[in-house]
């Protein structure tokens, strides 16, 4: 995606891995939106798929680009709270979003603004 630098944002779910915790997710999105645990997930996804705004958004970064689950990283190594994003360039991360700037953001065009003010 990129040359030179190591350049990578990674986004990761308040969310497990596996088919059974994705089918609980699913419906759980589907039943009590409002509820639901995952900010990232709620911003990033509709019911079926990612919405076509993020996935357009992205493809156009400059970035190479990673989606996890908390169980399939070392959350304790960073003391950081799913969800989060990190960029990390060349091996240094650096925390772009943290759990607590949730807040701020309640839809997907706000999302996609915050990270361009973020990586500027």
């Amino acid at each position: 995606m990129n040359s030179g630098a190591e350049k990578r944002l990674v986004f990761v779910y308040n969310a497990q891995s596996g088919w059974f915790y994705k089918a609980s997710n699913f419906a759980h999105k589907i039943i009590s939106p409002k509820t639901y645990n995952c900010e990232l997930c709620a911003l990033t996804h509709g019911s079926f798929r990612p919405k076509e705004e993020w996935l357009t958004f992205i493809q156009s970064l400059d970035y190479d680009i990673e989606f996890i689950y908390k169980d399939e990283v070392n959350i304790g190594k960073r003391r950081f709270t799913p969800p989060f994003v990190l960029k990390i360039i060349d091996g240094k991360e650096k925390v772009l979003i943290a759990n607590d700037d949730w807040y701020k953001i309640k839809t997907t065009e706000e999302f996609i603004k915050y990270i361009k003010q973020r990586l500027a």
